[in-house]
């Protein structure tokens, strides 16, 4: 770690499967030249309240670009302060940064538990932030330069996409 990223936050040990990105990259990626392919927003079950809930979920489904071309699709959990713009054609991503919030009571003595916050710092195209308390790798498949898992994709992948 050198100076320039001493600050840098590690997600990893708090994402389901991490090592699925991990054992591809040699670290947990900064999404260097990645393009954001897709994102769906879901309410799940409906209610956050709900014990065990994951509502509402985002997934993103990411083209890397680190080593290589490979699709991943990651699900967040538990999904709030959710801003997000400039969607288009090409949402080419300079860094994804994450950072650590830890467990907070307010003056009113209301607690907010230990959550994740993303920043999508993006070269063009989609640019937002929001927080999770909990994550999962879906998969990570090769693909081509254009985000299609390729024939020589495991079984378990996702459906090629023309």
């Amino acid at each position: 770690m050198t100076e320039e990223n001493a600050d840098w936050f590690d997600p990893s040990p708090f994402i389901e499967d991490s090592h699925k990105l991990i054992d591809i990259v040699g670290e947990w990626p900064s999404f260097d030249d990645a393009e954001i392919l897709s994102l769906v927003l879901d309410r799940r079950d409906g209610s956050p309240w709900i014990p065990g809930s994951d509502s509402p979920t985002l997934d993103l489904r990411i083209r890397l670009a680190e080593t290589g071309y490979f699709l991943t699709e990651i699900r967040f959990n538990n999904v709030l302060n959710f801003e997000m713009a400039e969607f288009r054609y090409q949402n080419s991503v300079q860094e994804i940064v994450f950072e650590s919030i830890p467990d907070r009571v307010d003056s009113q003595g209301n607690h907010t538990r230990a959550r994740i916050s993303i920043e999508i710092l993006p070269h063009c195209g989609l640019k937002g932030k929001f927080e999770f308390q909990s994550a999962v790798v879906l998969f990570v498949v090769p693909c081509d330069r254009n985000g299609r898992a390729t024939a020589s994709s495991e079984s378990s992948s996702p459906p090629l996409t023309g």
